[in-house]
C-alpha cells in the first residue's frame, strides 16, 4: 500500500516537529472578536486519539466548547454521541459544564438518555446518547471526554479520519494516530489528505514508533457563501486505511450478503402474485419496492452491515437502504434475472486511491447488454421514492461504487453514469390569447424528464395535499398575470412511469395589458424571472454550485389581436461558457409574439472567478423579462 497526498501542502506541513500542547493563552478565545463576527460558540480544544491494537479500534474524544451567546446556549446545550451497541462500546468519562465563575455542573441522571436513532425496533442497535447539559449560558464551557471501543467489521484492518474545520472557529485541534510499530508509514498504510484551504497551518509529526500527529491552531470557520459546495468537498481532512484493495472490501461484504439475496419462498410467492396480475417487467418490480417499502433513513453501517432477510423486509414493509436494495435484488433473481448489490456514497464520493469502508449507502445494479451513458450497468436506488425506473438521482450520479458478487465471485469497482443536460429536461410553454381590452385567456403546459420528472412526481404525490396543490396553481397563474383566475388544472398519472410528468392548466385574467397612449398597449412577456438573485462580490472563496446537468426551456407565446403590430420587443441576451449556456430571445411570427428562455447547465460548478459575470447576466435577465412589450393598432 502506498501513501497518497492529494493537496497543495506547501510549507504549512511541518515534518518531524515534536508534539507540544500549546499553553492555554494560545487558544483562549477572543470572545469579542468571535461575537462581533456573528459566531455563537467557539471550539477551544478538539482532540481525537485513534488507537489500533490489531483487534480493536479505540477512539478517545476530548473537547471544550465555549458558548458565546444566548442563541449558542440554545443550540449547543444538548450533546449527542452516536454509536452502534452491537460492535461499539461507549465509555463516557465525563460530561460537564464549566460556568463563567468556575462552577462545575454535571447533568443529572434524568437529563441523560440512551435511545434508538430511529423508531423501527429492528434497528435499535443504532443508538444515540443524549446529554442535556445544565447551566449553559454565555461564556460557559462544555467539556466532554469519552471513548468508543470498536470491533472493525473487516478483521485485522483499520480505518479512521479527521476533519479539521467546522461551522464555528477552532482555536486548537489535534489528531493522534497509534498503530502497531511494524506498520511503516508510506508503505503499509494509506493516507489521503485534502486541504480545502491551502493556508491552513496543519503541522504533521511522525515519531517512528507508530505514532503520528496532526495539529492545527486558529482554524477559521467554514465560510458561508451562497451556493458553495457541500462541506465534505471543501473542508481539510485526513483519512487513513489499512485496507489493501477494493477487492478486499467486496469479498468481505459478499460473504455477508450472498446467502441473504437468494430468493426465499415468500419472495418467490410475492413475485408470482405480481405476475398473475399482469405481465411484470423489471421496472414494475422496482416501482413496487420503492412505493411499498418505507425507507428508514439510517446511514449504511449504523444499522448494521448485513441486510435483514428479504422475507422480513417484505413482512415489515420497511427497511434501510441495504434492506430495500436486497429485497429488490432477491425479487429480480426470483424472476431468473441477474441483479447485484452495490455500495455507494450518497454524500461525498469515496476516493479511488484509498480503499476504505467509506460508503454510506446501498443500491442495486442490473447488467446491460449495451453501454448506456458510458456504463454497462443500470443502477437502481430503492430509497428514491417516485423515481422513474432507470433514472439515477443526482446524488448517486458520477460516483465510485463497488458492485459485489458479479457472476458469483467478482467485485467491480466502477463509476455510475453522469447524465447529460438533455436527459434532465424541463419544458414549459405558456400560450396567451390577448384581446383588444387587454384581457387574456391562457394555457400552461409542463413536461419533465429525468431528475425533474422524479422531483415533480415526489412533490405532487408525496408532499402537497389536494388543497395545497390548488393553492400552488392559483399562486402560479397569479405570477404570470396578476389577479388571474385559475380555470382548470390536470396532472398526469403520477403512478404511470411510462410517460413523463406533465401539468396542464388554464386561466383568465383581466387587464393583463395596460393602455400605452392612444391605440397602443403594453404588457410584460410571460417569462419567469431568474430563481436566483445574487450579489456581486469583490472576492469569492468557493465555486458556485448550479446543481446537476440540465436543460430548462420556457416558451411564452402571446397571440395579439388581429390588426395590431409590435412596436417594441426587448433585446436578446446570451451568455455562453464552458459550464453552460443561457439565452433569452424574442421574435414575431405573424400575430404571435414568442419569447424563449433557455438554460443549459453542462458542468455543475461555476469557477469563483466567473461568479460575478454570472451575477451580471442574471441581473440583465431579470431586467429583461421586466421590460414591456409594446403593441399598437395598425
Amino acid at each position: 500500500m502506498i501513501l497518497v497526498l492529494t493537496a497543495v501542502l506547501s510549507s504549512s506541513i511541518i515534518l518531524g516537529q515534536k508534539q507540544v500542547l500549546p499553553p492555554a493563552s494560545r487558544y483562549s478565545p477572543p470572545e469579542r472578536k468571535y461575537k462581533e463576527e456573528g459566531y455563537d460558540a467557539v471550539w477551544l480544544v478538539r482532540i481525537k486519539e485513534f488507537i489500533f491494537n490489531e483487534t480493536h479500534l479505540i477512539t478517545h474524544i476530548y473537547y471544550k466548547l465555549k458558548v458565546l451567546t444566548d442563541a449558542g446556549a440554545d443550540k449547543y446545550f444538548e450533546r449527542r454521541i452516536i454509536y452502534n451497541r452491537d460492535w461499539e462500546t461507549l465509555i463516557v468519562h465525563s460530561m460537564r459544564t464549566i460556568q463563567p465563575d468556575g462552577t462545575v455542573l454535571e447533568p443529572m441522571p434524568d437529563a441523560i438518555q440512551d435511545i434508538p436513532l430511529v423508531r423501527e425496533r429492528i434497528y435499535d442497535n443504532a443508538r444515540q446518547r443524549i446529554y442535556q447539559m445544565p447551566g449553559v449560558k454565555p461564556n460557559s464551557v462544555i467539556e466532554a471526554n469519552y471513548t468508543i471501543i470498536e470491533r472493525f467489521p473487516i478483521h485485522g484492518e483499520f480505518q479512521d479520519g479527521f476533519v479539521f474545520q467546522d461551522e464555528i472557529p477552532i482555536r486548537y485541534e489535534k489528531y493522534i494516530v497509534h498503530i502497531p510499530e511494524d506498520y511503516v508509514i508510506f508503505k503499509d498504510w494509506n493516507l489521503l489528505m485534502s486541504l480545502g484551504i491551502e493556508e491552513l497551518p496543519i503541522e504533521f509529526s511522525s515519531y517512528g514508533n507508530g505514532t503520528y500527529v496532526w495539529e492545527a491552531r486558529n482554524v477559521p470557520a467554514i465560510l458561508e457563501e451562497e451556493g458553495r459546495p457541500p462541506s465534505w468537498e471543501i473542508v481539510p481532512a485526513v483519512a487513513i486505511s489499512s485496507i489493501e484493495s477494493w477487492e478486499r472490501i467486496g469479498a468481505w461484504w459478499w460473504g455477508l450478503v450472498k446467502e441473504v439475496i437468494e430468493p426465499e419462498r415468500e419472495i418467490k410467492e410475492k413475485v408470482a402474485e405480481l405476475m398473475e396480475e399482469k405481465e411484470v417487467s423489471l421496472a414494475d418490480i422496482y416501482h413496487w419496492v420503492e412505493k411499498n417499502i418505507k425507507y428508514v433513513a439510517l446511514e449504511f453501517g449504523l444499522g448494521g452491515f448485513k441486510p435483514y432477510k428479504p422475507s422480513i423486509v417484505l413482512k415489515n414493509l420497511y427497511g434501510d437502504c441495504k434492506d430495500g436494495a436486497t429485497l429488490l435484488v432477491s425479487m429480480i433473481k426470483a424472476m431468473n434475472k441477474s441483479a447485484y448489490l452495490v455500495l455507494i456514497s450518497a454524500g461525498g464520493d469515496v476516493s479511488p486511491e484509498l480503499p476504505a469502508l467509506a460508503f454510506d449507502h446501498a443500491i442495486a445494479a442490473i447488467p446491460l447488454k449495451e453501454r448506456v451513458y458510458g456504463s454497462n450497468w443500470l443502477f437502481l436506488d430503492t430509497t428514491a421514492v417516485t423515481n422513474p425506473y432507470g433514472n439515477l438521482p443526482p446524488s448517486d450520479q458520477g460516483k465510485w461504487v463497488l458492485i459485489v458478487g458479479v457472476n458469483g465471485s467478482e467485485h467491480v469497482f466502477t463509476q455510475t453514469p453522469k447524465y447529460p443536460p438533455e436527459y434532465n429536461r424541463f419544458y414549459v410553454v405558456k400560450y396567451l390569447i390577448l384581446d383588444e381590452t387587454g384581457d387574456v385567456n391562457g394555457m400552461v403546459r409542463w413536461e419533465a424528464y429525468g431528475s425533474y420528472d422524479w422531483l415533480l412526481r415526489y412533490i405532487f404525490r408525496m408532499v402537497l395535499t389536494k388543497e395545497q396543490k390548488e393553492l400552488f396553481m392559483r399562486h402560479y397563474v397569479g405570477s404570470i398575470a396578476p389577479g388571474a383566475e385559475l380555470k382548470h388544472y390536470e396532472l398526469s398519472d403520477l403512478d404511470n412511469y411510462t410517460k413523463p410528468f406533465t401539468l396542464t392548466l388554464s386561466f383568465k385574467a383581466a387587464s393583463y395589458a395596460s393602455p400605452y397612449g392612444e391605440g397602443a398597449m403594453m404588457f410584460k412577456p410571460p417569462l419567469s424571472p431568474p430563481q436566483e438573485r445574487l450579489v456581486k462580490r469583490e472576492w469569492r472563496y468557493y465555486p458556485y454550485v448550479l446543481g446537476f446537468p440540465l436543460l430548462k426551456e420556457e416558451v411564452g407565446e402571446v397571440l395579439i389581436p388581429e390588426g395590431w403590430d409590435v412596436n417594441f420587443l426587448p433585446k436578446n441576451v446570451t451568455l455562453s461558457k464552458y459550464w453552460g449556456n443561457f439565452s433569452i430571445s424574442y421574435h414575431k411570427e405573424e400575430r404571435k409574439i414568442v419569447g424563449r428562455v433557455t438554460m443549459k447547465v453542462i458542468h455543475e460548478e461555476i469557477p469563483r472567478w466567473m461568479y460575478n459575470e454570472y451575477v451580471e447576466f442574471l441581473d440583465k435577465y431579470a431586467k429583461n423579462v421586466e421590460l414591456p412589450i409594446i403593441i399598437s393598432k395598425g
